[in-house]
């Protein structure tokens, strides 16, 4: 009889002490007054440990949230997620967004001046990121990633990233990073991906080992226009200085005929003007081909 009720006691305990833990840690995310501003602003506070469905509404994040192993935090389509500075969305479960092509879900910063305690402008308030962990799952469509510091980050195990239409852009450091490799993303282009996160690292090398070739081998398109170019160039100069020269043989030698009425320099001067109007034609379509290249 002793040891059930010393056994309810401890359990008491231990629900007291997680309530009370909880009240501390919802105190340190939000003060009842920074509460009370946010919610006055239009925000839905979200902090400590988080899970369930969330429609459409804008969300304020401050301190890092975890979704637990197990869990399954879901936002749907319209949902505008604002996360201060450096506090992370945890991923130890499974994260959903559920965005569409004309109601997208964004997750941003706070701006300097909407804090409760407004932050000078020179300083960078990014949040801090999505990390996905062991075992984890994130599934995003149509979302927007922006104003943070690591983008999405996940590490190794048995979970995946599925990432359908996501946008990222002007996040500092990265912004996706698999298993230790950071892959190459084109900023604010729809990017779509799937990572099995247990074999991610030899993936996220194939992807990046492919996004650096096909980078690598971009210069190599635009190199025989420009070879085409340098001989265009090359051809219009050599044959209008061969057409120069000639004409102005052709008029020496014209000169000389009507000076000396001699009929030699009178067919020299006729065979040297036609051969510079020949060149004069051959510079003449050069140079047209050499300002053709300059728009393709």
């Amino acid at each position: 009889m002793r040891i059930k009720r010393r056994s309810a006691a401890l359990l008491i305990n231990a629900l007291f002490l997680h309530t009370l833990l909880a009240s501390l840690n919802c105190a340190a995310a939000f003060s009842e007054e920074e509460f009370e501003y946010y919610i006055k602003e239009g925000y839905q506070p979200l902090y400590d440990e988080q899970d369930g469905d969330y429609p459409e509404n804008t969300y304020l994040i401050n301190g890092d949230v975890t979704v637990k192993r197990g869990k399954t935090l879901t936002f749907y389509p319209g949902s505008r997620i604002i996360v201060t500075k450096n506090a992370r969305i945890q991923v130890e479960g499974t994260l959903i967004c559920q965005g569409t092509p004309l109601n997208k879900i964004t997750f941003s910063r706070l701006e300097n001046e909407k804090y409760f305690y407004p932050v000078e402008q020179d300083i960078d308030t990014r949040w801090g990121g999505i990390f996905v962990h062991d075992d984890a799952r994130a599934e995003l469509s149509h979302s927007i990633i922006e104003q943070s510091k690591y983008g999405i980050e996940a590490t190794p195990g048995y979970g995946s990233i599925v990432l359908d239409s996501v946008v990222m852009r002007n996040n500092r450091y990265q912004h996706l990073k698999v298993g230790g490799a950071i892959i190459s993303v084109d900023t604010d282009k729809p990017l779509s991906l799937t990572f099995p996160v247990t074999d991610t690292v030899a993936v996220a090398k194939q992807h990046s080992a492919r996004t650096q070739s096909q980078s690598a081998q971009a210069p190599s398109r635009f190199r025989p226009k420009l070879m085409l170019r340098i001989g265009l160039g090359t051809v219009t100069v050599g044959a209008g200085i061969a057409a120069i020269s000639l004409h102005a043989a052709a008029n020496s030698d014209k000169a000389t005929y009507q000076k000396t009425g001699d009929n030699e320099y009178d067919s020299s001067y006729a065979r040297k003007a036609t051969h510079g109007n020949i060149w004069a034609v051959i510079a003449l379509l050069s140079a047209a081909g050499f300002g053709i290249t300059m728009f393709f």
